[in-house]
């Protein structure tokens, strides 16, 4: 999370001295060539109002532009990261990101910022639920790019569910198991003792 948000403020630092190139005087000869002038005198001041102007709305949209991309990778460490309904950020009490986090973005930063058992297995808003059985992995076996269960809720905002609900939401076996293996079948005659003779040739 950290570096993450390093990263968000070396994006917005290099937007910033690309519109302060772009939006700077083109040279101390333009301030000289006023210098003399009254007509130049009301332009200059106004020129610095729009500049600031600018400056304040690329900074705007550099800031979002790095939030939203930062959400998004947040997403995408988590199962269906994307897909719960109405919730934009789980991570943060504002629903769209930003601001104050959430209990299981609490627990998620402490655990790295990565999907773990131990996250999984957590009940972070404290409904009932585990943060696994809410993003729909109940089971705790999430990797990116597995399937996950459909329908999830979010891991830090309380829902109230039934007791059939919780009950649906468990475990369970997978359908796909390998069955375990069958006893060895032995021969009658696997621990038969030989004769010497060969008296018991005509068995073999």
């Amino acid at each position: 999370m950290v570096r993450r948000r390093m990263g968000v403020a070396r994006t917005t630092s290099g937007i910033l001295r690309a519109s302060q190139h772009v939006l700077s005087p083109r040279g101390a000869g333009d301030d000289d060539r006023c210098a003399d002038q009254s007509a130049c005198a009301g332009i200059k001041p106004a020129l610095k109002l729009k500049m600031a102007a600018l400056r304040t709305a690329l900074l705007v949209v550099a800031l979002s532009l790095a939030t939203t991309s930062a959400f998004s990778t947040y997403r995408l460490r988590i199962p269906n990261g994307l897909s719960v309904k109405g919730f934009g950020a789980v991570g943060h009490v504002n629903k769209v990101g930003g601001g104050q986090p959430t209990q299981f973005g609490i627990d998620f930063e402490r655990g790295g910022g990565r999907w773990n058992a131990a996250i999984c297995a957590l009940d972070s808003d404290g409904d009932g639920a585990t943060n696994g059985e809410e993003l729909g992995d109940p089971c705790c076996e999430w990797r990116v790019g597995l399937p996950v269960r459909p329908n999830p809720t979010s891991p830090g905002h309380p829902d109230t569910f039934t007791a059939a609900e919780l009950a649906e939401m468990k475990c369970t076996p997978s359908s796909t198991e390998a069955p375990a293996p069958l006893p060895e079948q032995r021969s009658a005659t696997a621990f038969a003792p030989l004769s010497t003779d060969g008296s018991d040739a005509k068995d073999l």
